[in-house]
């Protein structure tokens, strides 16, 4: 009789704080899902449900705006500058550099949910 040996894993529940830390991690990481996961002992299962999961929400009728910090701008970058955000609605609106990102989150909130 053969006699086979597996580990077992013991499944976690991550919060979702903590998903989005991870996958805030791996954009940041440069590297591609394998060499990631590999790195960090994340399963590359568990890392690519997550990305999908983040894709649809943001195709769907939530999205998430992330204040990126100033060190992360284009050296270019200067206040007064903008960026064009493309809704899904077809509207496109220009926020300049530097705008609040509660503030825009509100009013992209709004024209989304003006727009259904």
């Amino acid at each position: 009789m053969n006699e086979m040996t597996s580990a077992t894993r013991r499944r976690r529940n991550w919060s979702a704080q903590e998903r989005a830390q991870w996958l805030e991690r791996f954009e940041r990481s440069g590297c591609g899902v394998r060499q990631f996961c590999d790195e960090s002992g994340l399963s590359r299962t568990t890392l690519s449900y997550w990305r999908r999961r983040a894709r649809k929400d943001v195709s769907g009728a939530r999205s998430t705006l992330v204040e990126v910090p100033r060190e992360q701008w284009s050296a270019t970058a200067e206040p007064g500058m903008a960026v064009t955000l493309s809704l899904a609605s077809g509207l496109e609106v220009q926020v300049p550099v530097g705008t609040d990102a509660a503030w825009l989150g509100a009013v992209v909130r709004a024209l989304t949910s003006a727009g259904r």
